[in-house]
């Protein structure tokens, strides 16, 4: 009798602690494993690499052979065909398609975009800059070329309401007479730029999907904890 009272009083608390506990664990629960919306679009925009160009300089006081920079975004087509413009572009093309793809697998709807376009929806915003350290320990702009800089390029990626994007990803030094040419000494804003990879310039194309793969990874982590905020 005695343990059947026993038993009975302990049902008795167990319910009671079910009838005051559920309601804000239910609701921590709830809010914990809530997913994210896959109704907004991420616009994957192209990622900013520098390329030299092997186009002579014919101008008063030109050298022929000089490499120059061949516009804001270096583009071209191609790889492996010992143009660097080419060989940026590929890696450019690559990355972006890349990143679309791995989205739209994870089940999201998701296009590439001009750098800058105005014509972005609600949704998320994606977008990069390949950068590499030069001798004296400045941050650059990485530049894909015969010889140029480091081995290695380090990518900053962020992810933001596309409709109130954050800031740049960076600035140009003040105190550098690079301006907007190829490899331009640049600061990195601490606030907007991000998750960083790291890829060889002569990467495979596996490689750039891979990292393609890493970044996509990184973003839908992001936009799952809701540090974008395009919900």
């Amino acid at each position: 009798m005695k343990r059947l009272r026993s038993s009975a009083s302990v049902l008795a608390i167990f319910l009671a602690a079910m009838l005051v506990l559920p309601v804000p664990a239910l609701l921590s629960a709830q809010k914990s494993s809530k997913t994210p919306d896959k109704t907004k679009t991420i616009y994957v925009a192209d990622f900013e690499l520098d390329a030299q160009n092997v186009t002579p300089d014919e101008g008063p006081g030109g050298r022929s052979g000089v490499l120059h920079g061949n516009g804001p975004l270096r583009r071209a087509t191609g790889h492996g065909t010992g143009d660097p413009a080419q060989q940026a572009q590929h890696i450019v093309n690559l990355m972006s398609d890349s990143l679309v793809s791995d989205f739209q697998k994870a089940g999201y709807i998701a296009q590439r975009v001009a750098p800058g376009s105005e014509s972005i929806g609600a949704g998320y915003l994606v977008k990069g800059v390949f950068t590499e350290v030069d001798q004296g320990n400045r941050v650059r702009r990485a530049v894909i070329g015969f010889g140029a800089g480091q081995v290695n390029m380090q990518l900053y990626v962020n992810v933001s309401d596309a409709a109130h994007p954050q800031e740049n990803l960076y600035t140009l030094d003040k105190d550098d007479t690079s301006g907007e040419k190829p490899g331009a000494v640049i600061t990195m804003n601490p606030i907007a730029a991000g998750a960083k990879f790291v890829m060889e310039k002569n990467a495979s194309d596996k490689v750039v999907k891979k990292t393609a793969k890493e970044i996509s990874d990184e973003v839908i982590k992001k936009i799952s904890a809701g540090v974008a905020a395009g919900k």
